[in-house]
């Protein structure tokens, strides 16, 4: 938790995210002896394509109007097409406490934090989870109605 003034707070939070989506040097040598085994590698990429078109079937078959994501760990809702008549950051602070299912809004991103229509879901679980998820999203979404 920090407490500090708006221009600090920012800044922290910059720092934060930077540390948050770097690795330290030992784990880095780690990650390189494993990429440098074939197996290694195909069994991991294998894995996380099957979580990220699993994922994104099963939001697609919720009726969720998902975004384009080849090649990367998060799978984007269009919140608008979706039929949800909320911004992100909104979305994504009552689907965490309402739908019991956290998403990361755009938003977060958006320098001065504009918001947007689209969020943000991880395919790193597995199945079953995503799949629980997905259905809480749905009903989340339903009874927004």
């Amino acid at each position: 938790w920090l407490c500090a003034a708006p221009a600090l707070a920012r800044l922290v939070a910059r720092a934060h995210q930077f540390l948050t989506f770097t690795t330290m040097p030992a784990t880095q040598y780690a990650v390189a002896e494993g990429l440098a085994r074939d197996d290694v590698l195909t069994r991991q990429h294998a894995g996380w394509a099957r979580t990220r078109n699993a994922l994104l079937a099963l939001l697609e078959q919720a009726g969720f109007a998902v975004l384009p994501s080849p090649a990367t760990w998060f799978a984007c809702i269009d919140l608008a097409t979706s039929g949800i008549a909320l911004d992100d950051a909104t979305f994504s602070q009552r689907a965490v406490h309402e739908g019991g299912v956290a998403t990361i809004p755009l938003s977060a991103f958006v320098e001065g934090g504009a918001r947007t229509g689209v969020v943000r879901l991880c395919h790193c679980k597995d199945e079953a989870m995503l799949a629980e998820g997905v259905r809480r999203l749905a009903v989340f979404r339903d009874g927004l109605a």
